[in-house]
């Protein structure tokens, strides 16, 4: 029984002795983690002043960072510096310094064991209703090993906040960025997510509100930030890897998009091509001048030239599609599935094209319950109805190009040659119908513009400069 006890309490001492241990281990670490960050030059930024207090739980550090803007530019391809980046570079050249703030717990166990602040400056506990009473508007989560490396998730958090800056307004729940399978040593991530409950921003007019917002994208090998900053932050290239991004509600100069899910792929071939499917889906549109319902699309692309595709992203392109060069791989692009219910209307459509050098070969059917005139005045003023043959109660649309044969190009559009086709397209609801002077002098069109939301938002108010959908004589002095 004695040996029993005296094993026990063995057990416990040493127990005791290695958390101790691990803690004290922990509290150099980080010591030497924030001494190191302060010795370190980089020419992106320059730490002007710091203050590190050492302590056996938790260690706390403050630096104020200043940002080289200049040198940002100094070291960035001319062709890549927009307006936008080099206005916001010189800003942060302009700011004295940006306070950080590091918290660290010295237990290897707890969980986010670093912490870090962005600190406001001018931070006031009694000021409300601005950005200044946000002590710490954005911190950052993550697990500081025994080796002083970040290993495993790092969590980007903006401060949950609702704030009003004049006309503007900010509000944000629950929105946090994550870099999974973080590598400080290596500058690796193999996940990242992005996730907000709720983010609204913008003035009454310009007002964006999303809800319930996800993005999770997960790479087939891991990025390494320093290495692939070109590529993937700057879009100069791509990486295998999967995503899907869903959200609960978007809503936007008067739109709401409900329920809308997005799943992306990108896998290669080989290194001269690779595969992109491509689907998403929505629940509702409304607001839009139209009932929108039951969105669906589901793309294929296949054997896309992996030098086309960096060729149109660099910010070198002239905005040409080099046919050619897209060409050179056979790609082919195959719509599976496109479905959309329009004022209570199924309208749904499949398509497939493929390319070579040599030729071009495509086609395509559309499948409408009625004429698209009917379902909004927009197709009808197109000249879509026409293009339309009816078959079994259905208004269908069938599409062929070849032009394998150059000397006997396909073209045809139900069945017809298309150039006769298009002749045979009246502008409006039917033949009787031939130019704009007609369309706004028959009476029921005049009945049914009101269908057409292109003057405004009802929503917003005539201080905003907007009609509230009425058309008004850009004449009239009223």
């Amino acid at each position: 029984m004695k040996k029993t006890s005296i094993l026990a309490s063995v057990t416990i001492v040493v127990l005791l002795l290695a958390y101790f241990a691990q803690v004290y281990f922990m509290s150099e670490a980080s010591q030497k983690a924030y001494e190191k960050l302060v010795a370190y030059k980089h020419p992106y930024y320059t730490i002007l002043d710091s203050n590190i207090t050492k302590g056996l739980f938790n260690s706390k550090a403050e630096f104020l960072v200043k940002i080289n803007g200049n040198n940002i530019l100094d070291s960035t391809d001319e062709n890549e510096q927009s307006y936008e980046v080099i206005r916001f570079l010189k800003t942060l050249e302009n700011i004295d310094g940006i306070n950080l703030v590091l918290n660290t717990k010295n237990n290897v166990f707890a969980k986010n064991n670093i912490e870090i602040l962005l600190a406001n400056p001018s931070y006031d506990e009694k000021s409300k209703g601005d950005l200044a009473s946000i002590k710490y508007p954005v911190s950052a989560y993550f697990d500081l090993s025994l080796s002083a490396q970040i290993k495993g998730d790092l969590t980007l958090k903006l401060a949950d906040m609702d704030v009003k800056m004049g006309k503007e307004s900010l509000l944000s729940q629950n929105t946090y960025l994550v870099l999974k399978d973080f590598s400080s040593n290596e500058l690796k991530f193999g996940a990242l997510e992005l996730n907000s409950d709720k983010f609204i921003a913008g003035s009454k007019r310009d007002k964006i509100d999303i809800q319930k917002l996800n993005y999770v994208e997960n790479f087939k090998q891991a990025i390494n930030i320093a290495q692939h900053h070109d590529a993937y932050v700057l879009g100069k290239g791509f990486f295998e890897s999967k995503g899907v991004f869903s959200l609960e509600k978007l809503s936007f100069q008067g739109v709401d998009i409900n329920k809308l899910t997005l799943e992306t792929q990108i896998e290669k071939n080989n290194e001269e091509s690779f595969n992109m499917p491509f689907k998403f889906s929505i629940a509702e549109i409304a607001n839009a001048g139209m009932n929108v319902k039951n969105v669906k699309f589901d793309l294929n692309t296949n054997n896309i030239s992996s030098k086309w595709f960096n060729t149109i992203s660099s910010s070198q392109s002239s905005g040409e599609f080099y046919f050619d060069l897209f060409a050179s791989t056979s790609p082919k692009i195959e719509l599976n599935d496109f479905s959309i219910t329009i004022n209570d209307a199924n309208v749904s459509a499949k398509a497939q094209a493929s390319f070579t050098k040599d030729a071009t070969k495509a086609n395509a059917s559309v499948i409408s319950d009625k004429k698209l005139g009917e379902i909004h005045l927009m197709f009808a003023l197109l000249g879509f109805d026409s293009m339309f043959v009816q078959k079994d109660g259905k208004y269908v649309l069938d599409f062929i190009y070849d032009d394998s044969d150059k000397n006997n190009i396909t073209a045809k559009l139900n069945e017809n040659n298309i150039s006769q086709a298009f002749k045979n397209i009246p502008y409006g609801f039917n033949n009787e119908v031939k130019s704009e002077t007609d369309i706004f002098e028959d009476e029921n069109l005049r009945e049914r513009e009101s269908e057409i939301n292109i003057l405004g938002d009802e929503n917003l108010s005539d201080e905003e400069g907007i009609f509230d959908g009425e058309v008004k004589n850009p004449n009239s002095t009223n």
